[in-house]
């Protein structure tokens, strides 16, 4: 007998898991704030100590031995009343046109699942072990699909037409806040209206509402990766003043570039 699945292999590899952060942290009464609209999911296992999430649908404690899986684009508040040591990680699980998995997944989730192995907390100093790196990896994909299991959560991976498969590549590959919707549209061979349409259709928000999406996404991703300043940044993402770029920045998660870089960093 002779199977193959091609199609299922194309699906696959549309898909990406992105580990934007990887760390261990001990936090105290400091630790506290709120997430108004996050471009990663955070997962977190709480190795001592706890703290407290709120939702709008209720309040979470977070406990030792146990994993949590915050979604991004859910809306909570944060605080620790005591102390917490937690192993953290910062990802994004994407589809080719690079938005989040999980947006749909507004509320926390929480499983049992069995502790990191030991080879978690050894790479968190290693960056040279390649095969550690992508056993960690390995490992976070395992968790966060057991989760989604363990809360009867099922992932969908949505049609996106031709028009907007090149209009996303060709955002992708020249992003700036400079490109204008007209210039998307004759890259991906359309008219403005018709890009315009397959947009609303297809990713329920408009030609430049996914472009600053992206914007903002890879602006949080360079604070969080290197030590660029606000400014730099702004300019590299071809914002027309750093003033602009944090405003729209403040607008989309509720803190201000600086205050974002403090908080997970």
């Amino acid at each position: 007998m002779y199977i193959r699945n091609t199609s299922l292999c194309e699906k696959v590899n549309q898909l990406q898991l992105f580990m934007l952060v990887y760390g261990r942290a001990m936090v105290d009464k400091n630790w506290q704030g709120e997430i108004v609209d996050s471009s990663f999911t955070f997962l977190y296992y709480i190795v001592n100590g706890s703290a407290v999430v709120e939702t709008e649908n209720g309040v979470m404690e977070l406990t030792a031995g146990h994993w949590y899986l915050l979604p991004s684009r859910c809306r909570f508040l944060y605080r620790c009343d005591d102390y917490m040591d937690h192993l953290f990680f910062h990802i994004k699980l994407c589809h080719a046109d690079r938005l989040d998995l999980l947006y749909h997944c507004q509320i926390p989730l929480t499983a049992d699942l069995p502790a990191p192995p030991e080879y978690a907390f050894r790479n968190l100093k290693n960056t040279d072990d390649v095969i550690g790196a992508l056993r960690v990896r390995h490992f976070v994909y395992e968790t966060v699909l057991s989760m989604l299991e363990a809360n009867g959560i099922t992932l969908k991976m949505a049609f996106r037409s031709e028009p907007v498969i090149r209009a996303v590549e060709y955002i992708n590959q020249h992003l700036s806040a400079s490109l204008t919707t007209t210039e998307i549209a004759e890259h991906a061979f359309v008219s403005k209206s018709t890009l315009t349409k397959h947009f609303k259709k297809e990713l329920s928000m408009s030609v430049q509402e996914y472009l600053y999406d992206i914007l903002l996404s890879e602006a949080s991703r360079m604070l969080l990766k290197g030590n660029r300043s606000v400014l730099e940044i702004s300019e590299r993402l071809g914002f027309s003043d750093q003033f602009y770029f944090s405003r729209r920045f403040k607008a989309k998660y509720g803190t201000s570039p600086r205050e974002y870089k403090k908080m997970f960093s």
